[in-house]
């Protein structure tokens, strides 16, 4: 699995949401199944964006039930 030469990673270090490297981790998986399942084996900066969204915004939402 490849990034696509348009990814450009220092964006995604330099967002201002605190994540894990666990977080990291699912975000990298989420992103190339994204693309594996597109049968692609190059991931997109697209990928990537609907990984976080899955992966980051989904962990905010979890903890409301313990509020």
């Amino acid at each position: 699995m490849n990034l696509s030469d348009d990814v450009d990673l220092e964006d995604w270090v330099a967002r201002p949401d605190k994540i894990s490297g666990a977080d990291i981790n699912s975000i990298c998986q989420e992103a190339g199944m994204q693309a594996v399942r597109e049968n692609r084996y190059v991931v997109l900066t697209k990928d990537l964006e609907k990984a976080y969204k899955n992966v980051v915004k989904k962990d905010t939402n979890d903890f409301e039930f313990y509020k």
